[in-house]
């Protein structure tokens, strides 16, 4: 940008979505890989099974974020770009 002035302030945005995206990258860490043995030594494992879906949840969660952070940005994009327009697909 030529004058970044209050428009500084989306950087802050990639912050976030990097923040984001490296949270996801350790929650896909397989949770069967941490398995705790249970009565008395009989069992040698617990299904994490729980535990591995509230972390797709979690993910799914930032995804949705950072997808947001990418049209608001996009969006901003087109406004400097104008008066020129985009393909017949966006309008």
């Amino acid at each position: 940008m030529k004058d970044t002035g209050i428009n500084s302030g989306y950087m802050i945005l990639q912050y976030t979505s990097a923040a984001l995206a490296s949270e996801n990258k350790g929650m896909c860490f397989p949770s069967s890989a941490d398995s705790i043995p249970t009565s008395l030594g009989q069992e040698d494992h617990v299904s994490m099974g729980s535990i591995g879906g509230r972390k797709a949840l979690r993910v799914i969660e930032n995804v949705e974020k950072i997808l947001a952070i990418e049209l608001l940005t996009a969006a901003q994009a087109f406004e400097y770009r104008k008066p020129l327009k985009s393909g017949i697909f966006l309008g």
